[in-house]
């Protein structure tokens, strides 16, 4: 499939104008870090082929995830409170007790500069690839999912996280584009994309259409699952009679339960039980999955060159380059 003439004429654009940078790297330096640039765009219904698609698909997050951080969303440090402030309160709220007696003056502390920590959104101006984005806007036949920039350390295959990729439009707690990247070096430079694209249609009752669940990505800190001990009697409905005598509860909405047994089904109840549970379902599933595309490719790469990875419904724009942290800069420049 070729690109729009607009698309294109972006891309070699941003090919022959784009500025290389040059990093000097120490000896000593462990790790060696990029900018990752990466731009995921769609292609409309009607220009896209129409292909059939397999519904047997595998769709999973593997357990070394890793989240993007937007400094943006952050909540900034409250105005008229200095940094010393801020660490005596949190000292005193740890209960540990301090001791003037050691305390270090600001003239004998040594400097300590911030590590630059990695995954975190760097700002538009620092973004290459722009143009690209501008004439995807223009073509109607195409749609942009994601872009951001963000700059790491490269690893090893084996320790290299997959970053979280959630583009699009939401639909409750999915959105149209959803998945991992991982980024890693041998000898070059590698990607594997394990993203998919899913079209979305408000539940209304309808038939299901049978695709494969979409799973959630893991949280960010994982939540204290729900154990067989909270499901206590303490934690029964407010409206239900129960009756210690015979372990079952005297009626709730014209269902009888019974703890430790099948719930005993009353036909007087039939008709709004059946009603219930379609409004649930519906509740519960705002909207039903209506198609799912699946973009698992392995691309070997370069730094410093655009690649694109082409698919009948989506289309990937990425540029790695050479990066050197603000901390990594300052030991470079500090005379030795």
């Amino acid at each position: 499939m070729r690109f729009s003439l607009s698309l294109r004429n972006a891309v070699l654009s941003a090919l022959m104008c784009l500025p290389l940078p040059v990093y000097a790297q120490t000896e000593d330096q462990q790790e060696s870090w990029y900018q990752v640039e990466l731009l995921v765009f769609k292609r409309h219904q009607s220009s896209a082929t129409h292909e059939v698609w397999p519904k047997n698909i595998a769709l999973a997050y593997p357990p070394n995830v890793q989240y993007l951080r937007d400094p943006a969303s952050e909540p900034a440090q409250p105005e008229g409170v200095a940094d010393s402030e801020l660490d005596a309160n949190q000292e005193a709220s740890s209960g540990l007790p301090t001791s003037p007696d050691i305390a270090v003056t600001e003239s004998d502390a040594p400097p300590i500069e911030p590590q630059e920590e990695p995954f975190v959104l760097l700002p538009k101006d620092a973004m290459f690839i722009r143009g690209a984005e501008y004439a995807i806007n223009r073509d109607r036949a195409l749609a942009p999912l994601f872009h951001a920039t963000w700059a790491q350390p490269m690893k090893a295959l084996k320790d290299a996280p997959a970053i979280v990729i959630r583009g699009g439009e939401s639909f409750g707690n999915h959105h149209e584009l959803e998945g991992t990247i991982t980024l890693s070096v041998s000898r070059y430079l590698h990607l594997h994309t394990d993203l998919w694209l899913a079209e979305y249609e408000t539940n209304y009752g309808q038939a299901d259409y049978h695709w494969p669940p979409i799973p959630l990505p893991p949280e960010p800190e994982s939540l204290e699952p729900t154990t067989t001990s909270d499901l206590s009697l303490g934690n029964l409905p407010l409206d239900a009679d129960f009756n210690l005598s015979t372990g079952r509860s005297e009626g709730i909405n014209g269902i009888n339960l019974q703890v430790g047994d099948a719930t005993e089904f009353n036909p007087a109840s039939a008709a709004v039980t059946g009603l219930d549970s379609t409004l649930l379902s519906m509740a519960d599933q705002p909207f039903l999955v209506k198609h799912i595309v699946k973009l698992d490719q392995k691309r070997r790469m370069r730094s410093n060159e655009l690649h694109y990875i082409d698919h009948p419904e989506l289309g990937i724009i990425i540029k790695i380059m050479p990066y050197v942290p603000s901390h990594q800069e300052t030991e470079q420049t500090s005379p030795s």
